[in-house]
């Protein structure tokens, strides 16, 4: 059995893979006709694939991953057996969450001239053996809780619902630890000017500084250089500065991954750590001055 999903997230929280490592495919860009020898071996004896949140695989990957299931099988992309012959393949998920980031979802009509997604379409009704879990276990204990998001879920909040939502709201205490909870919001922003505050507010409560990295940008307009000051207000406004403009950092702050590294050692976007260290390197190749962030992940192999 292989499992895997559409993200790096979602892979770790199964044990398993996101189907572009397991698959061997690359996100934009070009398609390698033959599967990796890595990819031949661990699918030489497997006859179960599993994909998990189904609902963020569009038209288009459905496509791409049965005809990258048969190459990883030693069969031709042009073989009528469907994802390589794999005797059995299973889908799991609710539409009702996230839908693809780019494409269609598998629900939704192809668009006229686009044949990989008229592909996906008709290997989607191919599925015709459907089970619905419709038991919440998650929220089992939280009778009041689970009726809330089943109502969420279908878009028929009540005003009793919202009343609940803002008594859970935190008030302007000054002892709340920012650094205790995840915050979700939507502008990049907002997130950055929530990291700073915490961060303030962490070092402060363990009598700590923070130290400023400023990063040496060779890529702007007319060569400008910015001060330390200017950065910190650019770090907000998002697309103006090619990449990041300053590192905050203080001893044992918290961290979350922002890309995949590592599926199997379960180090994935979205997955927190402790900074313990800042390792400088002058005269790197790459500018005058590198530096790498030293990261302790709990419950992982690395």
């Amino acid at each position: 059995m292989i499992l895997t999903a559409p993200t790096g997230s979602a892979a770790d929280n199964i044990n398993g893979n996101t189907y572009h490592t397991s698959l061997g495919m690359s996100i934009g860009k070009r398609v390698n006709p033959k599967a990796p020898q890595r990819v031949q071996r661990l699918w030489a004896k497997k006859t179960i694939l599993i994909i998990d949140e189904i609902s963020m695989v569009d038209l288009k990957t459905l496509s791409d991953i049965n005809n990258r299931c048969k190459i990883a099988r030693a069969l031709s992309a042009d073989s009528p057996d469907l994802f390589g012959g794999l005797p059995a393949v299973i889908f799991m998920g609710d539409f009702y969450q996230f839908p693809p980031v780019k494409g269609l979802p598998l629900w939704q009509e192809p668009r006229q001239g686009k044949d990989d997604e008229f592909a996906g379409f008709h290997i989607w009704r191919r599925f015709t053996n459907v089970i619905i879990l419709d038991e919440q276990m998650r929220q089992a204990s939280d009778l009041r809780f689970q009726d809330l998001l089943r109502r969420t879920r279908k878009g028929q909040l009540t005003r009793a619902d919202l009343d609940l939502l803002n008594s859970k709201v935190i008030p302007a205490d000054g002892s709340f630890h920012m650094d205790s909870v995840v915050s979700v919001v939507k502008l990049n922003s907002l997130r950055h000017r929530l990291n700073h505050l915490a961060m303030i507010q962490f070092a402060r409560r363990r009598n700590q500084r923070i130290y400023l990295f400023p990063a040496h940008h060779t890529r702007l307009p007319s060569m400008q250089q910015f001060h330390v000051e200017t950065i910190f207000e650019q770090q907000d406004e998002g697309i103006n500065v090619p990449s990041q403009g300053l590192l905050l950092y203080t001893p044992g702050m918290p961290c979350m991954i922002l890309a995949n590294i590592s599926s199997s050692a379960g180090l994935v976007n979205g997955c927190r750590g402790i900074a313990t260290g800042v390792i400088m390197e002058p005269n790197s190749k790459t500018c005058p001055l590198s530096l790498t962030l030293l990261v302790k992940v709990p419950d992982c192999m690395q």
